[in-house]
């Protein structure tokens, strides 16, 4: 006799948190990455198809945060101002998991200024950084 509720448990118990985090920041209008440089090598990755730690810079979408052997999906977004956000992430990188904290603000069209605010990071951690969006193929 199959037992859907036992099966459907056991399917949960190996997502990950990151896989769990279901929310989207629509206000991320595709893909950004920290510089032009990093927007050269996903349009390198799309053409070539290669994809390693020299191919795949970090990036930010409305999925969340992606970057070589992890990233972060949004479990929180939330308005806090006119172009202001404030998210909260569940984060993998190889086998770790754990969870961030950032705010983002729109400066203009096509840059985004991102900050940690997680508790405990550092100073240097906490400094904002401009991503800009890269139209890659």
């Amino acid at each position: 006799m199959y037992r859907p509720i036992p099966a459907l448990a056991s399917v949960f118990l190996f997502l990950s948190p990151v896989a769990l985090a279901q929310d989207k920041a629509d206000f991320i209008d595709g893909t950004y990455v920290l510089n032009p440089e990093g927007c050269a090598m996903l349009r390198a990755r799309a053409v070539s198809g290669v994809e390693n730690a020299d191919t795949t810079p970090w990036t930010v979408s409305a999925d969340g945060i992606s970057f070589w052997e992890g990233g972060c999906a949004w479990s929180r977004v939330e308005k806090t101002g006119e172009n202001t956000w404030a998210l909260a992430a569940s984060c993998e990188d190889g086998l770790d998991s754990y969870s961030e904290s950032y705010v983002y603000r729109r400066l203009r069209a096509g840059e985004l200024e991102v900050t940690l605010t997680t508790e405990g990071a550092s100073e240097k951690d906490r400094r904002p950084h401009t991503y800009l969006r890269c139209e890659a193929a």
